[in-house]
């Protein structure tokens, strides 16, 4: 076992679930939590069966986040600012000094900075640690993580990331992880939205659309959109990858840091995120917020 203090575990969703699977497996002793009781159930089905008597040992469910309170670190993985600031107020209470939370939701860079802020104060280290890779990432223990905050904390949690993520970049100051993260959703967008026109221009064209996907993936043009979504794309299936929804969310919380700094004119300097952003919403009035981000396509 490597570790002779349990490690909290919070959000075990398409992404969590996997993440915490791998620090169980690589031998932590951990304690996982779900606000929802229908998915804590769900990943004590999947990882603490009967038949695996090794994960017996190295796992168990909490009921309650006050049950957290044994945890020298507590990961979290939830989606939004509302859900981590709710998480963090009630573990401020129970966690103790000298303690790491690692969060690698995707949120506005204000809000880790100001929760930074109050759990120094308290002793309580705490690393912004947003994800790229998505669930099949995940799953497969290949995620990027770029991260901002105590570096002292972050060196020594670098053991329990390398569980689950193949790429991991210290990025600076609290809130710079996030800031990352804001950059990486801005790159696939301008991506997606250059794809999205090609491809609407090739079809109108009368190209031969799959034929066009695979010419161009092996030259200059190609990209990991082009590659793994192109040819999904030509065929409408969105039914999978990062939800538009989560896209909205993020993209949002972008265009808000760059409205707050004076140095940025964003009407310029984002003009295509807004564009891009606008299309997602109105995919999202459709009822279409659950669909892949590749179907940015769908608006062209």
């Amino acid at each position: 076992m490597k570790e002779s203090s349990q490690i909290g575990f919070i959000g075990l969703g398409r992404m969590g679930a996997p993440m915490a699977g791998h620090l169980m497996h690589a031998g932590y002793k951990l304690l996982a939590y779900n606000r929802n009781q229908a998915r804590r159930l769900a990943w004590q089905r999947r990882y603490l069966s009967s038949s695996n008597s090794l994960s017996l040992l190295h796992a168990e469910i909490a009921t309650s986040l006050s049950m957290l309170s044994c945890c020298t670190t507590v990961i979290i993985c939830v989606s939004r600012n509302e859900d981590l600031s709710q998480i963090v107020s009630s573990l401020q209470g129970h966690l103790k000094q000298g303690s790491v939370i690692i969060d690698h939701s995707s949120i506005s860079a204000r809000l880790s900075r100001e929760l930074a802020g109050k759990l120094e104060l308290q002793g309580i280290s705490f690393i912004d640690a947003p994800l790229s890779g998505g669930q099949e990432g995940a799953e497969k223990g290949i995620l990027s993580i770029m991260a901002g905050g105590d570096k002292k904390a972050f060196t020594k949690s670098l053991p329990l990331l390398r569980c689950y993520a193949k790429s991991i970049n210290f990025m600076g100051a609290s809130g710079s992880g996030q800031l990352t993260k804001m950059v990486n959703q801005i790159f696939i967008t301008g991506v997606l939205s250059g794809l999205s026109e090609g491809l609407h221009f090739a079809k109108k064209k009368n190209l031969p659309l799959d034929t066009l996907v695979e010419a161009l993936s092996a030259g200059a043009a190609g990209s990991w959109q082009l590659a793994n979504r192109g040819k999904s794309m030509v065929a409408e299936k969105f039914d999978f990858g990062f939800a538009i929804d989560l896209m909205v969310k993020d993209l949002s919380y972008a265009l808000e840091e760059a409205q707050h700094d004076p140095l940025i004119d964003e009407k310029q300097t984002l003009a295509g995120l807004q564009k891009t952003l606008e299309r997602y919403k109105a995919l999202q009035k459709k009822g279409e917020g659950n669909l892949d981000v590749s179907a940015l396509i769908k608006t062209y």
